[in-house]
């Protein structure tokens, strides 16, 4: 490390251009950074959802489940299976040991899931859902219109498609949009006088519609290409099919008639009819960057929503929280670097050396950024704390060594010398000291499992800033400190001794050394009572530790709260319709709440990522901007104890709006048809 220190002082020039070159890098990486709210995170799970229309939870476990269970139960690497049942659908998870392949393992679930397609009920759909933050929504709105058409048009022509542009967005997914759907309904006295059955009808509608490639056909200098089938696109299409040979039609044994689908779930704005949008991001997106488009997009369309009597609302937004806890984050490591740079000040007594010492935070940070940029790191809640706790640690060495060499210049050594002697003496030490630091950080990064894939990036961002501050405090600061530290008139090796030794002589009659040297007497003296105050205070510190609230990431502050209402099983759609009104009505009277966005069902996706698949409503709450989170939740988990007397609702619960992600509630709940079972 001292041949650094000399060779960074004899190329003065190139270490000051490598210094302004680790700037610049440093902070075109900050602003290239992508932001999250926590590291990106794919948990080694597959998840198969199968939707099962008007099945019970015993025949969704015996047609649906079992058959799926013993399907991907031949998937290499596969560390446990668990399934559940319930009215309606299947949700089978698939876990798979630390450091697969997701991409692969999800692949292998579907073709097995998809070997057994003939052995499943007709009506079930399957899909399979990987364990990646990137599945679930960064932002979802929610647009309101009393006019069922004008709402549909805008959202499917204007705002889905205008969403789908912004850059980085994956998916934009509506729920609450009513299916349109084709009813054959035969006329069983025309079928009688006719010379066709009802399957004979089902296979006439099967086989036509399909539009089939049947090669090409050359003409002269002209080739064409062929297919049969035409596609069927209209009501009268499907009437005008012939039935066997004569001239019987569809329309003349049935009638064909346009209209909507039963209902699987319901959607409201502040109790007005509303379609909810889910839009997701591609994981190179930038979360705050596709928020911003979006937010740009509702911005642009808000006009034209208006005009068609429509409300377009943000129910839930990552970007706002992520902004506001790295720009908490950021300020108070911002706070930190000042009261550092004024207690090297204090103990130094001097501007200049004071600097010198506190230009190693932002260059050791910098040199930071451009490190994490190039290994794909984020700027998160966890790296961005890894920074907050380096800033302390990143300029010790730093002032170890300009210490050092203020110490040899006040003996009249020549400037060069003394400074290349003076990094010498200590090179060893903070080498020693930075590595044992990195030694405490970098196992958190060899930790398996979700600890493991969440802390790694803060273990090794720690690392990151160490090694820099080391490397700033071995080649940078003593070039600075050759430059801007002034420096006694130089003297003969004869009169710098006896400096030196005048100097080190008063050292040990100073306040600090006669405060300290008793106190070390004291304690060499009895070193038995010295050890068992030591043990003492490490057991009763190791005391303390169960009394510690232990939680994955902490609370979120999330400003916006999500109220689940949970339904007896088998209870139909409008039932839980009736008693989410209700409870809707409940929660827009509560001061301080903004928006309620009401969700009546369950969304197979989130089912897979957060246990649903029961009967159940969701309520989106937007927190006004001057009230207070904490006092409105307050509220809400009073109004909300006892679930009501509905003959349907069996539980209501209050959580913050980060969607569970960083949620430290356990809560089990166990529902049956009969409340008294």
């Amino acid at each position: 490390m001292s041949a650094l220190a000399r060779l960074s002082l004899r190329f003065r020039a190139v270490t000051a251009l490598i210094t302004i070159a680790v700037i610049l890098t440093g902070v075109v990486s900050l602003t290239s950074l992508e932001q999250e709210l926590i590291p990106p995170l794919e948990l080694p799970a597959a998840v198969v959802v199968a939707i099962a229309p008007g099945m019970s939870p015993e025949v969704v476990e015996d047609q649906v489940t079992a058959p799926i269970e013993e399907a991907v139960a031949g998937v290499r690497g596969i560390d446990e299976i668990t399934s559940r049942s319930a009215a309606n659908v299947s949700t089978t998870t698939v876990l798979f040991d630390y450091g697969t392949d997701m991409t692969w393992a999800a692949q292998q679930v579907q073709v097995s899931v998809g070997r057994i397609a003939q052995v499943l009920p007709d009506d079930v759909e399957t899909q399979v859902v990987t364990g990646s933050l990137d599945d679930l929504p960064i932002v979802q709105l929610a647009v309101a219109g009393a006019d069922p058409v004008a709402l549909g048009a805008f959202v499917d022509d204007v705002l889905v498609p205008e969403l789908g542009d912004v850059r980085g967005v994956r998916s934009v997914a509506v729920t609450g949009a009513a299916e349109r759907r084709v009813v054959v309904a035969p006329d069983l006295m025309a079928l009688a006088r006719g010379t066709v059955d009802v399957e004979q009808l089902r296979t006439v509608l099967e086989r036509n519609g399909v539009v089939v490639p049947a090669g090409q056909l050359t003409e002269d200098a002209t080739t064409w290409t062929v297919q049969v089938g035409t596609p069927l696109t209209s009501v009268a299409d499907l009437e005008a099919l012939p039935l066997g040979e004569g001239d019987l039609r569809l329309g003349d044994v049935a009638t064909v008639r346009e209209g909507e689908a039963a209902p699987d779930s319901y959607s409201r704005l502040d109790g007005e009819p509303a379609l909810a949008i889910s839009v997701t991001k591609t994981p190179e997106g930038n979360t705050v960057d596709v928020s911003h488009g979006v937010g740009e997009v509702v911005a642009d369309l808000a006009e034209l929503a208006e005009a068609e009597g429509l409300e377009v609302a943000v129910v839930f937004d990552q970007a706002p929280f992520i902004e506001e806890s790295i720009h908490g984050l950021t300020e108070k490591g911002l706070l930190g670097l000042g009261f550092a740079v004024l207690v090297i000040l204090v103990f130094l007594l001097s501007v200049s050396t004071t600097l010198v010492s506190a230009v190693s935070i932002p260059l050791s940070l910098l040199a930071a950024f451009t490190a994490m940029y190039a290994t794909g790191y984020t700027l998160n809640l966890l790296t961005l704390s890894a920074l907050t706790i380096a800033i302390g640690r990143v300029v010790d060495d730093a002032i170890v060594v300009i210490e050092n060499i203020k110490r040899h210049l006040s003996y009249g050594e020549a400037k060069l010398p003394a400074i290349a002697g003076a990094v010498r003496e200590v090179a060893a030490a903070i080498t020693a000291s930075t590595v044992a630091t990195v030694a405490v950080f970098l196992p958190i990064g060899l930790v398996g499992g979700l600890a493991g894939e969440l802390f790694r990036p803060f273990a090794i961002t720690v690392g990151l800033a160490m090694g820099a501050s080391l490397l700033v405090a071995i080649t940078i600061v003593p070039v600075l400190a050759y430059w801007f530290v002034r420096a006694p008139q130089a003297v003969d090796e004869e009169e710098a001794a006896r400096i030196r030794a005048a100097a080190e002589a008063k050292e040990r009659r100073t306040r600090w050394q006669r405060a300290y040297v008793p106190t070390l007497d004291l304690v060499l003296r009895r070193p038995a009572v010295s050890l068992l105050v030591a043990v003492a205070i490490l057991g009763g510190t190791a005391a303390l530790v169960p009394r510690l609230e232990t939680n994955l990431l902490g609370d979120s502050g999330s400003d916006a709260l999500t109220v689940t209402q949970t339904f007896r099983p088998g209870a139909s759609l409008d039932a839980q319709d009736s008693a989410a009104r209700v409870t809707e009505e409940t929660l827009m009277g509560v001061d301080g709440v903004a928006t309620v966005q009401t969700t009546v069902g369950t969304d197979p996706a989130m089912a897979a990522f957060f246990g649903g698949g029961g009967a159940s409503a969701t309520f989106a709450i937007t927190v006004a901007d001057d009230a207070d989170v904490a006092e409105v939740r307050a509220q809400l988990e009073d109004l909300l104890a006892e679930p009501p007397a509905d003959g349907v609702t069996t539980d209501l619960s209050v959580s913050s709006g980060d969607m569970g992600l960083v949620s430290s509630d356990v809560e089990l709940v166990v529902t049956a048809a009969d409340p008294e079972a």
